[in-house]
């Protein structure tokens, strides 16, 4: 079970244990996915008769973005013996630079002071390490479809609260009771107008897309000024691209189609199961392309 959302105190520091803080190996493989549908008795026939898409979110996220965002990405793809196709993130060896890492933690420092873990998934306190390596991640696989193209997507969920909804006329809010997933987000303290257009460019564009592909239908973001929470805004995943239609310049129409020409172009040339096709995009910006890559 995911952990539960519980408000954080702004003016906390999202820099504390950061000097004690010890990057976790990223030891993740799509077998996850596979071998969590395989194990479990109401999906472990599905993948023998399915015919689309197997991935970590992550790799849809960049391709959804590419019409907007030059950020380079490579990404496997390999056609199985049972017709279906796996995506497979292909890893850089570069490491971050400390400003890279400090952002990176600042992300993780706010998941951990908004969350609490259900009473039976309670670490021990005597476990060796900060709460922050200590931090567990929740992770689902969701069926999910972009035009004709069916997938089934591996995702960390942060964690679950109750959705709130704006009394008709009134301030108050009220809880609809039952939970719903959450992502948890960070982004500098927007003081300026340059400031705002760039997170309605950039970071709704990013955060509507990683929620909109599993149906995670609220964000709470948490803003910075430098490493102190100022405060947390809640967004309305299905309500954003309203928002960025009207002041970011980005259509999540545009990418959900580009997505599924991308997909399209994937599935009429990985054909081959003895090999790998490596999709890439990089500078000059100009296409996609693929490649047969060596195993």
């Amino acid at each position: 079970m995911p952990p539960v959302y519980k408000d954080p105190k702004t003016g906390t520091s999202l820099l504390d244990e950061y000097q004690d803080y010890k990057e976790p190996e990223d030891d993740s493989t799509l077998d996850f996915v596979t071998n969590t549908l395989r194990q479990n008795s109401t999906t472990k026939s599905l993948l023998s008769t399915f015919r689309g898409f197997v991935s970590f979110r992550n790799n849809l996220n960049k391709i959804l973005a590419t019409p907007y965002l030059r950020n380079e990405y490579h990404i496997h793809a390999t056609k199985t013996e049972e017709g279906w196709i796996r995506l497979d993130v292909v890893k850089t060896p570069d490491p971050l630079d400390d400003r890279s890492r400090r952002f990176m933690y600042m992300g993780r420092r706010f998941e951990e002071i908004c969350t609490k873990h259900p009473p039976d998934t309670q670490q021990n306190d005597d476990e060796a390490g900060s709460s922050m390596e200590k931090h567990r991640e929740h992770c689902v696989v969701v069926r999910a479809k972009i035009g004709d193209h069916e997938m089934l997507l591996g995702a960390e969920i942060d964690c679950i609260g109750p959705r709130r909804r704006e009394e008709e006329g009134e301030e108050a809010t009220r809880d609809d009771g039952e939970n719903v997933w959450i992502e948890l987000k960070t982004s500098v303290y927007q003081e300026s107008e340059r400031q705002r257009i760039s997170f309605q460019k950039y970071k709704l564009l990013k955060f509507w897309i990683q929620s909109y592909l599993v149906g995670v239908p609220l964000i709470k973001c948490g803003f910075r000024k430098d490493h102190i929470l100022k405060e947390v805004e809640t967004f309305e995943t299905l309500k954003i691209p309203r928002m960025a239609r009207d002041k970011g310049g980005w259509n999540g129409n545009v990418c959900l189609n580009f997505a599924s020409e991308i997909l399209k172009f994937i599935r009429k040339n990985v054909k081959d199961p003895s090999k790998v096709y490596r999709i890439s995009y990089s500078a000059p910006w100009d296409s996609i392309r693929m490649y047969v890559s060596p195993r």
